[in-house]
């Protein structure tokens, strides 16, 4: 079965988001983007209905997180690692995030996704060399990267076939995996 809801309320008599009354196996959300401020006042308490409903996945269920625009957006990488992170406390979280869009590549924003991916163990981030030479951006110094995100532990990756490599060695075992982008990766393939 199939359904399709989201986070406005239920009715005015229940306050709850409509995604609440399911716990789905599998779960996609295609977009976080605040709105309906007439219920969540605060971008806090919009993402916090986020929150509770990934905490609603059906153990052993998965998640897909889909949006054209999320690279753009550190605030969501971010809420979006700390919600899986909740749901699933004792799994090893694999973020793997790609900077692709034009502002999320520029030098005085990318600081923007400082402790973007904190709440994961294996922190993946992807560089295009293609995509950052179309959009006339110098090679990123993988140290200086590190800095802008605050994350030492950071691995980055400019060839998408080492990047699999990484990214199929730990999608064995008790792991969940989150994969982020506006873009494609390079067109990468996780299929064998």
């Amino acid at each position: 079965m199939v359904i399709e809801a989201d986070e406005y309320l239920t009715s005015p008599l229940d306050l709850r988001s409509k995604f609440l009354h399911y716990h789905p196996h599998i779960a996609i959300i295609s977009g976080i983007a605040w709105d309906h401020i007439n219920v969540f006042p605060t971008y806090e308490e919009y993402l916090e209905t986020f929150r509770k409903f990934i905490k609603s996945i059906q153990p052993n269920g998965s998640l897909i997180y889909n949006a054209g625009d999320f690279a753009h957006a550190p605030s969501k990488v971010k809420a979006t690692v700390k919600a899986v992170r909740e749901r699933y406390p004792a799994r090893k979280i694999i973020a793997v995030f790609e900077l692709h869009t034009y502002s999320s590549l520029q030098e005085n924003f990318i600081e923007q996704y400082a402790h973007s991916l904190d709440f994961a163990d294996v922190k993946y981030l992807f560089l295009d060399e293609h995509a950052l030479k179309i959009k006339g951006k110098q090679d990123l110094d993988e140290n200086w990267l590190k800095d802008q995100f605050a994350d030492e532990s950071i691995v980055v990756f400019k060839d998408a076939d080492k990047l699999k490599e990484n990214i199929q060695h730990h999608f064995l075992d008790n792991k969940r995996s989150i994969v982020m982008s506006s873009g494609n990766f390079a067109g990468l393939s996780l299929d064998n």
